[in-house]
């Protein structure tokens, strides 16, 4: 049986004209037969297509309540040279990983940042190579004190990677 993926993503307005649109015209290009969720703060103007999903992040209680609580709190809005102190800029995120994992049918849940640009076609041989037999799959480095994020494969079903993903929610919700 054939593997199937859902990729995932999100973006703001402000980040749909600035790179989003992009994001999607070249996975719908280069991406089939996989489909793209999009978690988008009420945009009105989404993309028809029949492998996007627009999902609101605004609809998300969890979400609100996080960014209504913490929105303005200097711990966890941070400074731009510290990624790990910016906690409500990557809620949309988490917010939107967690969910999808969740909801997802498909076999694998994968992130990709919305500033991508696909240029060339996503092949069966390239996911295979990629996925091999894990249940999470990142790009790490070995030059900077974290991963890079921007690229990271769930096996959606794996009891591990649900909790991981319910621990992950927890550390917004508790």
């Amino acid at each position: 049986m054939k593997t199937t993926i859902e990729f995932v993503t999100t973006f703001s307005i402000e980040g749909y004209h600035s790179y989003g649109h992009a994001f999607i015209d070249s996975f719908i290009e280069h991406c089939d037969p996989h489909q793209l969720t999009v978690y988008h703060e009420s945009q009105d103007n989404v993309d028809f297509h029949k492998r996007l999903t627009w999902r609101n992040l605004d609809h998300n209680e969890d979400r609100k309540r996080f960014i209504e609580d913490h929105g303005r709190d200097p711990s966890k809005v941070g400074t731009p040279k510290d990624p790990n102190s910016q906690a409500v800029r990557f809620c949309h995120k988490v917010f939107a990983v967690t969910d999808a994992i969740r909801r997802s049918e498909a076999d694998w849940v994968i992130w990709v940042d919305a500033d991508v640009e696909w240029t060339a076609k996503l092949t069966d041989r390239h996911v295979e190579q990629i996925l091999d037999s894990y249940d999470v799959v990142f790009l790490g480095r070995t030059f900077m004190p974290y991963s890079e994020c921007g690229f990271v494969a769930y096996r959606a079903a794996s009891r591990r990677v649900q909790n991981m993903a319910a621990d992950m929610l927890d550390y917004y919700t508790s």
